[in-house]
């Protein structure tokens, strides 16, 4: 919903349009937003408990208000409790049916005992809240599923153990993974850290954990953290000792989790400690960085990266499998070898691996170093989507609306780039922005194609800049200003978008919201061409066929569509059509022409399908035909294509 309230008058007028009207709840008020970061989906509210009120991380809550001068209250949105603060708490939303603001009314949708005297909830001495239980966690991974012999992905699985900590005394050991703490069920380490947010020093935590596919129970008593500069001591004590600790404090220092501040000198100085100490976790990650570079501290080193992911691939670690595969396949430190890069990405998949699934349907859709089958493909995104991983939860969404592998079916679609978007990917916000903007089994929406494809472009997705220009440009749910539209154009094209660079050089070529220059046009088309665009190079052809900025040259034309078209690149097909059709460079010839256009219109191309109906009408290359050249106007004419609906026109036919 992108309504935007403004006043209760707003409210007023529009609650009974765009909101759910419910009586008086069972559930009474127990608090008041006092703020929000967005106010919609996805939004994380702060949230004021009223005097007495308890909450607790995972209660499901309700936010409310009371229509002016009519009395009943209309539901605005529903979330859970995500962190809990003393009084205040925060809330993330997970549906939305109105715009969350400042001063709406929360409810429970879970009942909660009220605060008694004497507990911290109300301010009566509370315990020392530095509390600390002495374990390393992370998310259980795809790959620990096999490797722990787990039932599914949930929960959270134990890298260390502090010594002489409440969790070693418990008998909490590495690799066993936690499914409760105290009850309350934890699917991933967001969830273990906002819940351990409440401890206290003293508070007794049950822990309900699997170890080798066996439940087990754990008690620990909670003490109080040292300060940072002792477990920073003490931590170094151990990593000099030990290569997993070695490989944690690294891990500590790159991505800089509360201990220490980032540092990539001494993430890599103690990660490749911890990955010649044979540490296999630590030399695929190693070899991540070394294959891609971090800054100054990393220069890229193919040869280093190889032999990381060689010795984490051969050691059984599926991460480093799914990097020795991506090593063969890129020839990175090695030549390529399509075989064994399969290879290795299957073992990694063996291993549940999402990266490698996921680089398995990319082999399946290109043929590479298997037999092409886009069903293979799907099957294999599919699985890596189920995982958990955002890129394949996309890309999965994208077969579903574009029938790749699968049948077409834009809820699906649309309830996987959702989830993709949750996770953060921002092609999946772009996607959704797509939905939206073309009522793609929704009604169109531009208010909410905007808000998906701002939010994509704040996570520096270029396609979402593109997209945006377009709206922009065209005056949906915006304004029209093609100024705003250039801009969005020209800040992807700059961050390299060959699709932005291409729709610049168009612009430049025809005049759209700039002036023609059609040097310019060239350049943006040349510099989308040298980032491997294939379909740029039809755009330099059509510069030589019409003489737009250059001298017009039919070989020079013909050259450029060619190879676009045996790139399979449906407008060069086209136009391989055209130069056939025409004589223009090639000698004239009817059925070359007739079979470039349907190849190109197999692809979808519309003007092809044009093409087509007006050989049909003429009888060019094959019987005249006055129905199938109607029928394919018709087919073209549908989709907006200009050429097909003037020939109905001409012959006097309606859609």
């Amino acid at each position: 919903m992108n309504t935007r309230y403004r006043n209760n008058m707003t409210l007023f007028r529009f609650a009974i349009t765009f909101l759910v009207l419910v009586g008086i709840s069972d559930f009474a008020f127990c608090g008041t937003v006092t703020g929000a970061d967005t106010g919609t989906k996805g939004a994380r509210l702060r949230v004021a408990l009223a005097k007495g009120e308890v909450a607790k991380v995972g209660d499901r809550v309700e936010i409310y208000l009371v229509v002016p001068n009519v009395g009943v209250e209309a539901s605005v949105a529903t979330g859970r409790v995500a962190s809990v603060k003393g009084k205040t708490i925060e809330v993330d939303v997970v549906k939305a049916s109105g715009t969350v603001i400042a001063g709406q009314k929360v409810r429970f949708l879970t009942k909660n005992p009220k605060a008694v005297k004497g507990t911290p909830e109300d301010g009566s001495v509370p315990k020392e809240t530095n509390a600390r239980i002495g374990m390393v966690t992370r998310t259980v991974n795809t790959g620990d599923v096999a490797r722990l012999d787990l039932s599914e992905r949930r929960g959270i699985v134990i890298l260390a153990v502090w010594p002489d900590q409440p969790a070693e005394k418990a008998g909490v050991q590495v690799g066993d993974v936690i499914l409760k703490l105290n009850g309350v069920p934890i699917a991933n380490n967001l969830e273990f850290n906002n819940l351990r947010k409440n401890w206290r020093v003293g508070d007794r935590i049950q822990m309900d954990l699997i170890r080798a596919g066996e439940k087990k129970s754990a008690t620990a008593t909670l003490v109080k953290r040292p300060e940072t500069s002792v477990i920073i001591e003490n931590l170094k004590d151990l990593a000099e000792q030990d290569s997993a600790w070695a490989g944690l404090l690294g891990m500590e220092y790159y991505k800089s989790q509360g201990i220490v501040k980032r540092d990539m000198k001494q993430a890599v100085k103690w990660i490749t400690k911890a990955a010649e100490g044979g540490n296999h976790e630590s030399q695929s990650q190693m070899a991540w960085l070394y294959n891609r570079g971090e800054g100054v501290e990393v220069e890229v080193d193919h040869e280093r990266g190889f032999q990381f992911a060689k010795s984490s691939a051969e050691g059984g670690y599926p991460a480093g499998q799914a990097e020795l595969g991506r090593c063969y396949y890129f020839g990175w430190g090695t030549d390529k070898d399509s075989k064994l890069a399969v290879q290795w990405w299957q073992r990694a998949a063996d291993q549940n691996d999402a990266r490698a699934m996921f680089n398995l349907g990319r082999a399946f859709e290109q043929g590479y170093g298997v037999d092409k089958s886009l069903t293979q493909a799907f099957h294999w995104w599919k699985k890596s989507a189920e995982s958990g991983y955002p890129m394949a939860q996309t890309q999965v969404g994208l077969c579903y609306q574009r029938s790749i592998g699968t049948k077409q079916d834009f809820a699906l679609a649309r309830s996987w780039y959702e989830k993709g978007a949750a996770n953060g990917f921002p092609e999946a916000m772009n996607s959704l922005g797509v939905i939206h903007q073309y009522g793609l089994g929704v009604p169109r929406d531009y208010p909410e194609a905007i808000e998906w494809y701002e939010k994509a472009a704040a996570k520096n997705n270029t396609n979402a800049l593109v997209n945006l220009s377009d709206l922009y440009e065209r005056g949906h749910g915006v304004k029209q200003n093609s100024d705003q539209a250039i801009k969005y154009l020209l800040q992807a094209a700059e961050a390299k978008n060959t699709g932005a660079q291409i729709a610049l050089g168009y612009r430049y070529s025809r005049g759209q919201g700039v002036e023609v220059n059609h040097l310019k046009a060239r350049e943006w088309f040349q510099k989308a061409v040298n980032l491997g665009n294939i379909g740029a190079l039809t755009n330099l052809g059509v510069q030589y066929l019409y003489g737009n900025g250059v001298e017009k040259d039919y070989e020079k034309a013909a050259e450029h569509f060619l190879k676009a078209a045996n790139a399979e690149q449906s407008m060069g097909q086209f136009y391989m059509g055209l130069m056939c059709l025409h004589g223009w460079h090639y000698e004239q010839d009817y059925p070359v022409a007739l079979n470039w256009f349907r190849n190109s219109a197999k692809q979808g191309n519309l003007n092809a399908e044009a093409q087509i109906g007006y050989m049909y009408e003429n009888g060019w290359g094959l019987p005249k035909d006055r129905v199938e050249a109607i029928a394919r106007y018709i087919k073209a004419a549908k989709g907006g294509n200009v050429f097909a609906q003037k020939q109905l026109d001409r012959l006097g036919v309606k859609k």
